[in-house]
């Protein structure tokens, strides 16, 4: 009953959100953006024309936005950094890969969403340069978390791994 309640609330928020914002639709204060859906998450973080790069590197917000999975290999990262280079934060994130940005042409679109499970493609052109992300979402207690950010086809979980590599 429990997870019928859960799943349907997942479902519910899923419905009621809007499947497709584009930078040609306004956007109104980050404050005011509801985050509870995955367009709601995305559009929350591409507030233009500076986006929340704190919703992946601020420790006390990360998870209003992404998975314990996503924020314990965070976490992980961070702490080799700072063991290994006396870093105390990491030095990407998906949100805008690259050091620099100025995003044109932002376009988000949720390409697939079930009961507990959404995936969004997120374009943009960073500096003339094409983007494209792809986000997968989970709903959580009846809260959507994004659980994976793939770019290049390499995905955010496997570039947290590996970031204190040699």
């Amino acid at each position: 009953m429990y997870l019928c309640i859960r799943l349907g609330l997942c479902l519910l928020l899923a419905v009621t959100g809007m499947a497709h914002a584009s930078q040609s639709e306004p956007l109104p204060p980050t404050e005011a953006v509801q985050t509870n859906s995955p367009l709601g998450l995305l559009r929350r973080i591409y507030t233009l024309p500076n986006p929340d790069f704190n919703a992946f590197h601020d420790p006390e917000r990360r998870s209003i936005f992404y998975t314990a999975r996503i924020d314990k290999l965070v976490k992980r990262a961070e702490n080799c950094y700072r063991a290994r280079w006396g870093m105390t934060d990491l030095d990407f994130d998906f949100i805008v890969p690259g050091q620099d940005y100025y995003i044109r042409g932002l376009d988000i679109t949720i390409t697939e969403q079930q009961y507990d499970f959404a995936r969004a493609r997120v374009i943009f052109d960073n500096m003339d340069e094409p983007i494209v992300l792809y986000y997968y979402f989970h709903c959580l207690d009846g809260r959507w978390l994004i659980d994976e950010v793939v770019y290049q086809g390499r995905p955010l979980s496997k570039a947290l791994e590996l970031a204190c590599q040699p």
